[in-house]
């Protein structure tokens, strides 16, 4: 990504929210984040006019949705005064804490698993 004239920094809550999405969707949320950051809305207002939106599948439907949640703006209410707060966390920081927590998801799940393996051997055995 280019160097912005700006910092991206996510709110706390966000991390929680990346653990519980499964991580082949990070580098989608990760693209649909920077394309956003490419809209230039108008300088008066900082706000579009209109956004035309095409749906081609359920995603872009459940996308659709989730902008119109009332629950999901109250979270992004409180995220944005979090970051306002200075509770914020940098862009580079926010990426590597994501890849790290996958990494440690990873090396559980494989210790669990050779252990299930070890006592089904054992058992046989």
């Amino acid at each position: 990504m280019p160097r912005q004239p700006y910092a991206l920094v996510y709110a706390p809550a966000v991390d929680a929210h990346l653990d519980a999405i499964e991580r082949k969707y990070h580098s989608l949320i990760q693209e649909a984040i920077e394309e956003q950051l490419l809209f230039e809305p108008l300088r008066e207002t900082r706000r579009p006019i209109a956004i035309l939106v095409g749906i081609e599948d359920e995603e872009d439907m459940e996308r659709l949705l989730m902008g119109c949640s009332l629950q999901l703006r109250a979270i992004l209410d409180r995220s944005w005064r979090e970051i306002e707060e200075g509770r914020g966390i940098p862009h580079d920081e926010f990426w590597k804490r994501a890849a790290a927590r996958a990494s440690a998801k990873r090396k559980t799940s494989g210790k669990a698993n050779g252990k299930a393996k070890k006592s089904k051997q054992e058992k046989k055995g």
